[in-house]
């Protein structure tokens, strides 16, 4: 089987570390990574490649400029593309910002302009998909994941789910709080990937949300996606928020304490990020 990954991004060792475990069960012989930054792509193909060798995986990474090529007979693609790089989600963050409006890179303004930027670029690499690959299911990690499915499953015929880590987070927190195993965990979601809530916690066929809600502060102090929320909210709520919706249900706080900071995240990320790369 043949995995392509759009995108070789900082993320990539962490999927690289996962395949590596499920290879036999996949039936995975080879993954090849493809990004627009040769250098970017070089450093994490050579980075990725070393890691999977000392793992023992028994599938070969390499890396392909070209996106037909890379792309070519390919069984599933994993997109996780960030088209504008870091600077463009820290344009995305700082312009609402300018008119008191949350600068938040999936959200609001700012995660419409990253659909405005990115949706074009993924309908293009659908159809290559289309073209070279007409049997690969295309996985979107691609943000925000909700608008890129929609549009790639509107505008383009190509197999697409689109998946996010934030709902699995949440789901491996609850596990950990009522001590079952994370697959005992059924998680009924509603909503976004990033704007969502966890309306029923199924284990054995029995909701466990309403002891959940009760015990709301040992999941704060289990899972740091709950940490910002009040109690009191969410029991009204009756349902688990997503992390996310701290931005929509303490606005003001949130703005407050991202210009108290002195930059927004896509800053920090690129400050921590920028030594990885040089």
């Amino acid at each position: 089987m043949k995995l392509t990954v759009l995108g070789a991004g900082i993320r990539t060792p962490l999927l690289l570390s996962g395949l590596t475990r499920r290879a036999e069960a996949l039936g995975l012989d080879e993954v090849v990574l493809h990004d627009c930054d040769p250098g970017r792509l070089e450093t994490m193909a050579g980075f990725g490649g070393g890691l999977c060798r000392e793992w023992g995986a028994r599938f070969q990474v390499r890396a392909q400029q070209d996106s037909e090529a890379a792309i070519d007979g390919a069984d599933f693609v994993f997109s996780a593309i960030r088209v504008g790089g870091e600077a463009g989600r820290i344009i995305d963050e700082e312009v609402p910002l300018q008119y008191g409006i949350v600068g938040q890179e999936t959200t609001g303004p700012g995660g419409f302009a990253m659909a405005l930027r990115t949706i074009p670029v993924m309908i293009d690499y659908a159809r290559t998909i289309e073209r070279v690959a007409p049997h690969a299911w295309l996985i979107n990690f691609t943000n925000p994941a909700g608008l890129i499915t929609q549009a790639l499953q509107n505008h383009t015929g190509v197999k697409v789910i689109g998946i996010c880590d934030t709902p699995t987070a949440m789901k491996r927190t609850i596990a950990r709080v009522l001590e079952v195993p994370g697959d005992a965990v059924r998680l009924d979601y509603v909503g976004l990937n990033h704007l969502g809530w966890v309306r029923r916690v199924l284990v054995d066929g029995a909701d466990r949300l309403p002891e959940l809600l009760d015990r709301f502060e040992d999941l704060r102090a289990a899972g740091a996606e709950w940490a910002p929320f009040d109690p009191g909210l969410v029991r009204d709520l009756g349902m688990l928020p997503n992390e996310y919706l701290y931005y929509f249900y303490y606005r003001e706080q949130a703005l407050e304490h991202i210009r108290c900071s002195g930059n927004t995240r896509g800053q920090q990320l690129e400050t921590l990020n920028r030594p990885l790369w040089e």
